[in-house]
């Protein structure tokens, strides 16, 4: 049975300036705070707040919900964006799929419940950091547009806002070990590496650049040929890497990655992306 709240009111914190939502249900007090400093958006989220204490999760029935398997839903969604996002992001998605969103939701109707996804939410924040759990929230965002744009949805369902407090679980194990490699061990791992990967990517010669230059991926992904290098330079030139008020960076190379005929000259090309 559906309990009825003897109305709301918002109180908004001196110091932090957030509001609180209090009601009473049932003749006992109820204090809830929004975790927002915004009136309207406060409103909104007490709204919520008070309809999910007095009707219950249980209670709750989804605006719609797809009558086909998750499994099916989610496999459509996820060949769809292969053509609007890269392979990495879809790959990071069908994890996030695989390993939490079918295991948790099940079913349709679950998974458009607002009530449920709340739940996820605070499910997630035991497990996984705040930064995780908002690239997981957009993930089913995403899913939710393109149910809509494919007429499988009648009203996207809100989803959960994360406490402004709220920092997530550290995994238990903490920062992982650093294991220390000498030349020879690094060696022999680079040298078990293909040439190129199945779509043609200098894959050896790019952890042999990681390797002998210690620069990282997202780093490496910027520089471009030849602009920031030349082979059998000592230095190579890195203008992009640096702050607006110190120059050029200049990275020292070793002799094995400074060789003309060394197999990092794959990554290399007469002028592009390295």
């Amino acid at each position: 049975m559906a309990r009825n709240a003897e109305g709301w009111t918002l109180h908004r914190d001196p110091r932090t300036k957030i509001f609180t939502v209090r009601f009473r249900v049932a003749g006992k007090r109820c204090h809830r705070s929004t975790g927002e400093t915004d009136r309207a958006a406060a409103q909104e989220e007490a709204a919520r707040i008070v309809r999910e204490v007095t009707v219950g999760p249980k209670y709750e029935r989804p605006s719609s919900a797809p009558e086909v398997p998750l499994t099916d839903l989610f496999g459509s969604w996820l060949a769809a964006m292969g053509a609007e996002v890269s392979p990495n992001t879809v790959r990071c998605w069908e994890t996030y799929t695989a390993s939490h969103f079918i295991p948790f939701f099940e079913t349709g109707e679950e998974l458009c419940s607002e009530a449920r996804l709340a739940d996820y939410m605070r499910h997630r924040l035991t497990k996984v950091k705040r930064g995780t759990l908002k690239k997981e929230l957009s993930a089913l965002n995403r899913l939710f547009d393109w149910m809509l744009e494919q007429k499988l949805l009648g009203n996207k369902p809100a989803m959960p806002r994360i406490p402004r407090r709220a920092v997530g679980t550290a995994h238990p194990k903490g920062k992982r070990e650093t294991v220390t490699l000498t030349p020879e061990e690094m060696n022999a791992i680079v040298a078990q590496l293909p040439v190129r990967s199945k779509l043609g990517y200098p894959t050896r010669a790019y952890y042999e650049v990681m390797r002998e230059t210690g620069l990282r991926p997202s780093t490496l992904h910027r520089l471009k040929a030849p602009d920031d290098y030349q082979p059998g330079a000592l230095y190579q030139r890195a203008e992009r890497l640096s702050p607006p008020s110190s120059g050029v960076a200049q990275l020292p190379e070793t002799k094995g990655c400074g060789r003309e005929d060394s197999n990092l000259h794959g990554c290399y090309p007469t002028r592009s992306l390295v």
